[in-house]
């Protein structure tokens, strides 16, 4: 982040880290985006990163677009689907 990028691509930022380390690199990753601005592209499957850092997700199952829209559409649309099982 020395140069600060236009696009930083972040390939599962939090894995292997505890519950406080987690949080404290979303919330750098946060603070970072808000002052500099980059573009980022966020790979993740833990849902409290995409949740906590996208604004736009694009979920791609076997190859294929299923999804592409924003998080919190993403959410209530998986609520939904959850509570009509």
């Amino acid at each position: 982040l020395l140069h600060e990028p236009k696009i930083m691509f972040l390939d599962e930022p939090t894995i292997g880290l505890d519950i406080v380390a987690q949080e404290t690199i979303r919330e750098f990753l946060h603070q970072y985006v808000k002052q500099k601005g980059p573009t980022v592209i966020l790979t993740s499957h833990y849902m409290d990163d995409i949740s906590k850092l996208a604004d736009s997700l694009l979920l791609i199952s076997k190859g294929s677009i299923v999804y592409q829209g924003t998080v919190q559409e993403f959410v209530a649309k998986s609520e939904k689907a959850d509570n009509q099982e």
